[in-house]
């Protein structure tokens, strides 16, 4: 009987996206009429069993849409981790995300984040809701509302309006960046692994003519374009149209410089620049090569054709394919390059699996000048080097390298 009639009550809202209304269920007014919804939700397959009886024991916590935070705050973390393992799956499809809340508070610890984020409007959000509400966010390509009723989804209980989803995405990507911008531009733990680690890494997987030439190769250097809207004139008439139009794309661009290593950590992420900006530009911007050559003079960095130094002699850090291509087939230069080549096919792996993992970083309309979008594009690239370290590595590029290590998050983050 019971589940007869919760077929009745829940009849009208049964659509294709039926997650979109298990917050409505939850808004029920008493807590029968909820059990009924959720045992006839069981019974018509669209949740299983084992979520079925992790629902109605979250429904211990009395009303929480009379109380508002006051009671979520004072639930046990029980309830928590029961809400989240049951409408994370659905969400983070794939296991690059790690869908378990130790792993997400963890992460939020060794982040140092505050305990709780308060925005100047008086909006607050616990640590690990911020985080997880910020993965959200970068995961999944669609407007505020609905980010709001995912967040509802995670966090049965709060009020996570639309206004209070947008505050908390912006302090929370204010304040990742203020604690943590200068190891996203250039991370001690992955350069102080060089001669250790990512050496010999390198010098292993890298072929017999490049082992005797440039015996000392220690990381990969790259750059990647990100459309953008047409830019309006600046505050003071600049036309920045005409900055960041990239004539060889055909677009408007702002291009970062990656620094990867063998494990598969951008170990630096220097940008953004205008589009105008060639690799060898990009290079004296952002003084990578005294820097890398005080730091380790006796080991180099492999980049492509376009890295080409302006004062050409000993001690240039980027090691580069030769001059003349292409060249006669068998010749020495030819086999270099081909083995530079395939040294360098790792390189564009992060960018790729960046974009596939976090995809409304792709979104062109919303990566406008002096906006957010770069802030959430650095931090995401902090937040997969936290997620890889988790896994020990990111799987294709440690394997192509013979299984590099990467560090722990403690080390990364230290």
């Amino acid at each position: 009987v019971s589940i007869r009639m919760g077929y009745t009550a829940i009849a009208p809202f049964c659509r294709a996206d039926r997650n979109r209304h298990i917050p409505r269920m939850l808004r029920l007014h008493t807590w029968r009429r909820r059990k009924r919804m959720i045992l006839a939700m069981a019974f018509l397959g669209y949740i299983t069993p084992a979520q079925a009886t992790a629902l109605i024991a979250t429904l211990m916590i009395p009303n929480p849409w009379r109380h508002g935070d006051q009671v979520w705050q004072h639930t046990s973390l029980y309830h928590r981790a029961m809400a989240f393992q049951i409408n994370t799956p659905s969400i983070f499809a794939t296991d690059f995300i790690l869908p378990n809340l130790d792993e997400i508070i963890r992460l939020a610890q060794h982040l140092r984040l505050p305990h709780v984020l308060v925005h100047q409007h008086g909006h607050r959000a616990e640590r690990f809701e911020a985080l997880l509400v910020y993965l959200l966010r970068l995961r999944k390509v669609c407007s505020m509302r609905d980010l709001a009723r995912h967040s509802v989804l995670c966090f049965p209980g709060s009020n996570w309006s639309t206004t209070k989803v947008q505050n908390i995405l912006r302090i929370t990507a204010q304040t990742l960046h203020a604690i943590h911008g200068r190891r996203i531009s250039w991370s001690n733990c992955c350069i102080s692994r060089v001669a250790t680690v990512y050496g010999p890494a390198m010098q292993n997987t890298a072929g017999p003519i490049l082992q005797i030439m440039h015996p000392n190769l220690a990381a990969l250097i790259d750059g990647t374009y990100r459309p953008i809207p047409r830019a309006r004139p600046g505050p003071n008439g600049e036309n920045l149209q005409r900055a960041t139009f990239n004539g060889w794309l055909h677009g408007h661009y702002y291009t970062y410089q990656s620094l990867v290593t063998p494990d598969g950590l951008c170990a630096s992420l220097m940008g953004p620049y205008v589009g105008t900006c060639n690799d060898r530009h990009k290079v004296n911007l952002s003084n990578i090569e005294a820097v890398w050559t005080a730091l380790w003079p006796t080991y180099q960095i492999l980049g492509d054709s376009g890295y080409k130094p302006f004062v050409p002699g000993v001690g240039n850090p980027i090691v580069r394919r030769p001059d003349g291509w292409p060249f006669p087939a068998g010749s020495p230069n030819s086999l270099l390059s081909d083995e530079i080549a395939h040294l360098r096919t790792p390189v564009e792996y992060p960018f790729g699996e960046l974009l596939t993992e976090f995809p409304y970083l792709d979104m062109k309309r919303h990566a406008k000048l002096n906006t957010v979008m770069v802030l959430h594009f650095r931090n995401a690239v902090l937040l997969r080097n936290c997620l890889l370290c988790l896994k020990f590595g990111s799987r294709e590029i440690s394997a192509f390298f013979g299984d590099c290590p990467a560090p722990t998050l403690t080390q990364y983050l230290a």
